[in-house]
């Protein structure tokens, strides 16, 4: 029980700590890869509480677990993939074309993409958390969700990397990183 209070209290310290450095940007609009690290922070937070809760009720520890996994570690990674997977691209591209003039990465996602998969993920977790009790065929309801923002993510990330990899260079030539 105490361990549950501590683990909590540490996490909201984390999360207080982001949030202060937020708000100190020097750009004020948080790009893509910061909204998911932002809703998976609330994940985490909510797993850890419903952990805590599952010490005296135990039909918490499902909805705990989707939490934790799909909310808070799967939405993390795919917000570090923005950064990576077209960092990694860009500097493909840049490799491959020294003199070209590539779009800046903030400028690269297709954010209604990226944005529609993260509100699908966030429902699909919050479905599969709220309904994990619920049975079968209710269950599917939150990982199908879950599923369609994952798909919808994997097309962004896909999209944002072949702007740079499958581009054309000034002259018209189509060129591809090798």
């Amino acid at each position: 029980l105490p361990c549950f209070c501590g683990l909590f209290v540490a996490a909201a310290l984390i999360a207080e700590s982001h949030l202060r450095a937020l708000r100190s940007r020097l750009r004020k609009r948080l790009d893509v890869s910061l909204r998911y690290a932002s809703a998976a922070w609330s994940f985490a937070l909510l797993a850890i509480a419903l952990a805590f809760a599952a010490t005296w009720r135990p039909e918490c520890i499902v909805p705990s677990v989707a939490c934790a996994l799909l909310g808070w570690i799967c939405i993390s990674i795919l917000g570090y993939a923005y950064k990576i997977a077209g960092f990694l691209a860009w500097q493909a591209a840049k490799n491959r074309e020294p003199d070209a003039q590539l779009p800046a990465l903030s400028a690269a996602v297709d954010l209604p993409i990226a944005y529609s998969a993260l509100a699908l993920l966030c429902a699909g977790t919050a479905g599969a958390a709220a309904l994990a009790n619920a049975g079968a065929p209710w269950q599917r309801a939150g990982c199908d969700l879950y599923a369609c923002g994952g798909a919808l993510a994997g097309f962004a990330l896909g999209k944002l990397a072949s702007r740079y990899v499958w581009r054309k260079t000034a002259d018209g030539r189509a060129v591809h990183a090798a």
